[in-house]
């Protein structure tokens, strides 16, 4: 959530998909210039997303991250 409000309040807009699966959707329904993907997302594991995200959309950047310690 800290993330998005940072990029909001620099005037990106931000997409949130609640786990991989409504990542892909979104993925087909809009571009995208950066995707912030959390390793430990509900539905789909991170890095199963990662790898989804990369055949379908090569050219946009990832960041994969988690927030727990």
């Amino acid at each position: 959530m800290a993330i998005e409000v940072y990029l909001q309040r620099n005037n990106f807009r931000v997409t949130i998909a609640e786990g991989g699966e409504a990542g892909l959707r979104a993925l087909e329904h809009e571009r995208f210039d950066l995707m912030i993907i959390d390793i430990f997302m509900p539905h789909m594991r991170g890095f199963e997303s990662i790898s989804i995200f990369h055949e379908r959309a090569p050219a946009i950047p990832r960041i994969a991250m988690s927030g727990y310690a």
